[in-house]
C-alpha cells in the first residue's frame, strides 16, 4: 500500500505544490498596469486659445456656428458653452456634421453663470471639414433672448492642431432671413482627447 502511495499520490501532490508556487512566485513578480485614462480637460483647450479673452454677448440668431478642421485625427470629449439667464432651461441643440454629413445632433443645457460643459465622444477625421452649430429657437421677445458671446476676428484661426476657418449667423425659426458669414467667432468650447 506504502508503495502505491508514492508511486500515484506524491507525484500529484508534488506537481500541485509546484504548480501553485510557480503560478504564486510569477503573479508578485508581474507589474501591475493600470488602465489609460485620457484627459478631458476644459482648460486650454485649443479653442480656447483661439478665441482668447474677451468677446461681447450679441448676435441674435438662432444658429451661431463655425467650420473647422484638424490636422490629426481626434476625438472630441466635451463641448462648452453659456446659455442667456432666459434659456438656461431651454436646450440648445448642438449639431456637427463631418463634411457635410451630420454626425451628432443633440439638445444640451447650459449654465447662464459660466461655460458649462456636456460630454459627447466624437471622432474627427483629419483634413476633413467639419461645422459645429449651436441653435435656440426659444427665442423670447423681438428675439432677443438668442444672443451668445463672440468675438470680431479674421479667418483662418489656428492653435496646435485646430484650424477655424469660417462662422456662419442665421435664422432656422421665422423670426428674420439675415445671414452674417465670416464676421465674428462664437464661443462654443470644442474640447479634444
Amino acid at each position: 500500500m506504502k508503495k502505491r502511495f508514492f508511486k500515484t499520490a506524491l507525484p500529484m501532490l508534488l506537481f500541485v505544490f509546484g504548480t501553485l508556487t510557480v503560478g504564486t512566485s510569477c503573479s508578485n513578480s508581474d507589474p501591475i498596469i493600470p488602465p489609460v485614462v485620457l484627459s478631458c480637460s476644459t482648460i486650454g483647450t485649443d479653442f480656447q486659445n483661439i478665441f482668447g479673452t474677451g468677446g461681447s454677448v450679441t448676435y441674435d440668431f438662432d444658429v451661431h456656428s463655425y467650420d473647422f478642421k484638424v490636422s490629426a485625427n481626434k476625438s472630441i470629449c466635451s463641448i462648452g458653452y453659456q446659455s442667456t439667464a432666459y434659456n438656461v432651461n431651454n436646450p440648445y441643440t448642438i449639431k456637427i456634421y463631418e463634411a457635410g454629413v451630420l454626425v451628432y445632433n443633440q439638445p444640451h443645457v447650459f449654465s447662464a453663470t459660466q461655460t458649462s460643459y456636456v460630454p459627447l465622444n466624437l471622432n474627427l477625421t483629419a483634413g476633413l471639414n467639419y461645422t459645429l452649430e449651436r441653435i435656440q429657437t426659444n427665442s423670447g421677445p423681438n428675439n432677443d433672448q438668442n444672443i451668445g458671446r463672440v468675438k470680431p476676428v479674421t479667418f483662418p484661426l489656428n492653435s496646435g492642431f485646430m484650424t477655424i476657418t469660417a462662422s456662419d449667423y442665421y435664422f432656422v425659426s421665422t423670426n428674420g432671413t439675415a445671414t452674417l458669414t465670416n464676421t465674428n467667432l462664437p464661443f462654443i468650447d470644442v474640447v479634444f482627447q
